[in-house]
């Protein structure tokens, strides 16, 4: 009988000494698991700096922070997309497509990988068939996106983006921009492009139904301003669309609004003449006599001749400017 307890005691002792090792090893994780812990807290310290540094414009610094990071996680699909778009920041269209093709490889429905690589071809500069080539691989990275998720906005701006530079072909791009802010209806800079399709297409009763809800709640978006004031202005509300340009110039700095106010393109040599000639309030006066000349409607408090210069202003500025400041010749003529 002693020698059963005796037993059973060796028993209880060997299954309590086993327990606390368990639970010991639960409780003190190996060294190699705290290695581990503490490598994925360097990579996600780093991580997260260098997208501070990006969205605070500190490209080169971000870039910096991402080689870095490289370095250490070879086969880390998101640093690598991270690093594609601070490169494709940087206009250096070369290193984003190969590191977007990094991240793709390591992660084969990495959607915004796919969606980089694409504004990379859209966004290079190109020209002939060179041109051509990479309008048909940045489609082809939008779509192949929208396979993997149909409900990635950025796909379909691309899309946009790439028929818009490309073919010219406004309605087309207008139908994928439209698509895209139906997902993103909150993006101001997603916006203003669709807002651009708009007035490509003259799809101006869009931009009432998109824009203007945002920008009750957004007043600080000056950007969208013009924008609104043309879909006013073709609804016929002259008021609204001459109040949002004035808001808008109120906005700018002084040198971008003198492009606004300047006579030079649509005055006769005469007037011109007299107009510079004109010194202290006689100018303000004057020019407000030089445009009630060419008001269209004088049965109405608005000068709609007004409205029209200002958008065409914008037009130029927006458009035909590229290559050239304030515009090139094409936008002395369209003002």
């Amino acid at each position: 009988m002693k020698s059963a307890r005796v037993l059973l005691f060796f028993i209880l002792v060997v299954w309590t000494a086993c327990s606390l090792s368990v639970f010991a090893d639960d409780k003190a994780p190996s060294e190699e698991a705290v290695e581990g812990e503490k490598t994925q807290t360097f990579r996600n310290t780093m991580f997260a700096m260098a997208e501070r540094q990006f969205k605070a414009g500190e490209v080169n610094e971000a870039l910096e922070t991402l080689t870095q990071l490289v370095e250490h996680f070879p086969e880390d699909a998101y640093i690598y997309n991270k690093l594609g778009y601070v490169q494709l920041k940087r206009k250096d269209y070369k290193a984003a497509e190969s590191a977007f093709k990094e991240a793709k490889k390591y992660d084969k429905k990495l959607v915004e990988a796919y969606v980089g690589l694409g504004l990379t071809y859209t966004q290079a500069p190109v020209r002939g068939l060179q041109a051509y080539y990479n309008f048909r691989r940045a489609v082809a990275e939008a779509k192949r996106s929208t396979k993997i998720d149909p409900d990635y906005g950025p796909a379909y701006r691309l899309l946009g983006e790439a028929y818009e530079k490309f073919q010219e072909d406004h309605q087309r791009s207008l139908n994928y921009y439209e698509k895209y802010i139906t997902l993103e209806p909150d993006n101001p800079e997603g916006l203003y492009y669709f807002g651009l399709a708009c007035v490509q297409a003259k799809e101006f009763k869009k931009i009432n139904q998109y824009i203007t809800p945002y920008m009750k709640n957004n007043l600080e978006v000056t950007q969208l301003l013009p924008l609104i004031a043309q879909g006013n202005f073709y609804s016929e509300r002259y008021q609204q669309a001459m109040q949002i340009f004035e808001r808008y110039l109120q906005n700018i700095e002084g040198s971008e609004r003198q492009h606004y106010t300047d006579i030079t393109y649509i005055a006769s040599d005469l007037e011109l003449e007299e107009y510079n000639a004109t010194v202290g309030p006689g100018r303000q006066a004057y020019l407000e006599q030089f445009w009630s000349r060419r008001d269209p409607d004088i049965l109405t408090k608005i000068n709609e001749r007004v409205i029209e210069h200002y958008r065409r202003v914008w037009y130029a500025r927006t458009f035909f400017s590229l290559n050239a400041h304030p515009w090139d010749k094409r936008g002395q003529i369209y003002i």
